[in-house]
């Protein structure tokens, strides 16, 4: 039997329900897997089409749920594991990233295997590799290891950053239906929700951000919503000093309508953050900046980091760049937008800084 392109939600739900004996309702899987009974009703609906032509089906009933009742129970068997050998093993090892940080406890070495139909080696080897890949590098979040179980360092800053990680590397940039709509955690509704009021205050107000900043802030947004929901809240606001009064403006606007559409409160710490984002995340238009009004529009650190920067090139290099306002601009607008997020921009401003600095060779 040929693979077929079941999402790893889907994949999970047929697993759940193969080892069930009767019809299970949408709300107690909607619990298991942290989605909503519509959800859940919908990804059963795709199930079936997609195994419209195997004989197996997922069966409905009001009232009582839905069950699984193939034709050939060594015909679901072989899907279950051929299914279940789902991930290759980049999406196994972000499958157990995003699973340690949405768990409340420490994961189970034994319901790993279990879950992913591998073995022991092949779970070690993947946890070397997720620890290179995301837990060595920004934002150097702790794994911790207690004889048959793993667990992250209890902050719940780094989670975020880590989230927002795992789902914006692999984002599709020419689509709308992205993969994060796959995964546990974040349904469809809430995710498009949550961009068409990004978008609309975003718009609205005359900010410039670049696409990946948009993505990073939307996905910031609902990461932000659904934690908050299982009660992971930020405790306390990022000390940096607030020089971009629009930023703020457009930041509580956004978050009070969200509060209001989703039915939830936002607290200061967790505005703090979203306006952080927004101002660091923003590009000044160029024609309004200059060597005599950059002090309005960037913190002086920021400034004060670019000025180091520029007598580095010109002490090592011997190329004086100091009057050069088209240059200075561009560097402060990348080293701007890199404050928080340089995990995901520190290669590209590199490259774009050696591309300036050739271009003035």
């Amino acid at each position: 039997m040929e693979d077929l392109s079941l999402s790893l939600r889907h994949r999970k739900l047929i697993y759940f329900l193969q080892n069930q004996n009767t019809y299970v309702t949408g709300e107690v899987l909607g619990t298991y897997f942290h989605v909503s009974a519509r959800t859940i009703r919908n990804d059963i609906t795709e199930i079936n089409s997609i195994l419209s032509n195997t004989g197996i089906q997922i069966s409905s009933k009001r009232s009582s749920g839905y069950i699984i009742e193939p034709e050939n129970k060594e015909k679901l068997k072989k899907l279950t594991k051929i299914s279940s050998s789902f991930l290759s093993r980049d999406e196994r090892i972000r499958h157990i990233a995003i699973s340690l940080c949405y768990s409340n406890k420490p994961l189970n070495l034994l319901d790993l295997e279990e879950e992913m139909y591998i073995s022991r080696t092949t779970l070690e080897h993947d946890l070397i590799d997720m620890r290179k890949k995301y837990i060595l590098p920004y934002p150097h979040i702790k794994l911790i290891r207690h004889k048959n179980s793993i667990s992250l360092e209890n902050d719940e800053r780094k989670k975020r950053a880590l989230l927002n990680h795992l789902y914006s590397e692999n984002w599709n940039y020419n689509s709308r239906g992205n993969s994060y709509y796959n995964y546990q955690y974040m349904e469809e509704d809430t995710v498009n929700l949550i961009m068409s009021l990004t978008n609309k205050y975003i718009t609205e107000n005359n900010i410039i951000i670049e696409d990946i900043n948009m993505v990073i802030l939307n996905l910031s947004l609902t990461i932000m919503y659904y934690r908050i929901l299982d009660g992971h809240n930020l405790e306390e606001a990022i000390p940096l000093s607030y020089n971009d009064p629009l930023s703020i403006i457009v930041a509580d606007k956004l978050m009070d309508e969200m509060e209001t559409r989703l039915n939830f409160k936002i607290s200061s710490a967790e505005r703090s953050d979203i306006y952080i984002l927004i101002s660091c995340s923003r590009m000044y238009d160029p024609k309004k900046l200059s060597f005599e009004t950059v002090s309005t529009f960037f913190d002086s650190k920021i400034i004060n980091l670019v000025d180091r920067y520029i007598d580095d090139i010109k002490s090592k290099f011997i190329f004086d760049f100091t009057n050069n306002e088209d240059f200075y601009i561009t560097i402060l607008q990348y080293y701007n937008i890199s404050v928080i997020y340089h995990y995901q921009y520190i290669i590209l401003i590199h490259y774009k800084l050696i591309g300036l600095y050739l271009a003035q060779i």
